[in-house]
């Protein structure tokens, strides 16, 4: 019997692939592990940091790390500003 290379199995991963969306000023870290039929931030941008699994859809505007992810930061969970270096530290430099 021959196969050819280009036969599908129903066991195949690739036998029913499905895309996945990356909204606008998505931001993806490095070694991310995103599963098939995820959005990351719809229409706009979502933040991955590295590492992560993404397994569910991300909401816009919004930060999850981890494995399994898990929201950190975003419009569900926002950043107090007092936590943020940025804008607590003086930026002046005292010689």
């Amino acid at each position: 019997m021959f196969l050819s290379p280009n036969t599908i199995y129903k066991w195949d991963l690739h036998y029913e692939q499905a895309g996945v969306v990356i909204g606008e000023r998505g931001m993806i870290g490095n070694n991310v592990s995103i599963l098939q039929n995820v959005t990351l931030g719809g229409t706009d941008g979502a933040k991955i940091g590295a590492g992560s699994v993404v397994l569910m859809e991300v909401p816009a505007r919004t930060i999850v790390v981890g494995n399994t992810t898990r929201l950190i930061g975003g419009k569900a969970n926002p950043v107090k500003l007092d936590k943020i270096p940025s804008l607590t530290m003086d930026h002046t430099s005292h010689v």
